[in-house]
């Protein structure tokens, strides 16, 4: 099994940059991909929440305070922020199956093929995953156990 390497903050450009019409055979390769990418997605999102929701000033019954659908935190808090940023900051494993293993090369020429538009950031964020893709490791394999020979009493 490869096992792709990136930092969570990387994931949502990912998913942009390869969000272009192209034909059946791509479009599956990406999907494929995509399944997987879809669920990290998901967790990052509802860690964001939960964080948010931790210092989110709250109302009268305890529900977290929103305007414009965006929380609402005390003056001066920084612990939310701090939060976030570790959250964005940690490695996300994205694990091609031996199955899958031969779709590394064909996402990598998906990227290239993109006709997303992106801005200065986003270019560079694209950069790093590319950089990631070049050192795409082998995940470690657990032992095999040892044989052991012998009689049964």
């Amino acid at each position: 099994m490869k096992t792709l390497s990136l930092k969570n903050s990387l994931l949502a450009v990912f998913v942009k940059v390869l969000g272009y019409d192209m034909p059946l055979a791509q479009g599956r390769l990406r999907n494929r991909f995509l399944k997987v990418v879809e669920e990290k997605v998901l967790e990052l999102d509802k860690n964001r929440v939960d964080i948010c929701e931790k210092f989110a000033e709250k109302d009268a019954d305890g529900n977290s305070k929103m305007e414009d659908n965006k929380y609402i935190f005390p003056a001066g808090e920084v612990k939310v922020f701090q939060e976030l940023a570790d959250l964005y900051n940690e490695d996300c494993n994205i694990d091609f199956l031996p199955s899958l293993v031969s779709d590394i090369g064909g996402i990598k020429h998906l990227i290239d093929l993109s006709t997303v538009s992106l801005s200065v950031i986003e270019t560079a964020q694209i950069e790093a995953i590319l950089e990631a893709f070049s050192t795409i490791q082998d995940t470690p394999q657990e032992p095999p156990l040892p044989q052991v020979e012998g009689k049964l009493a």
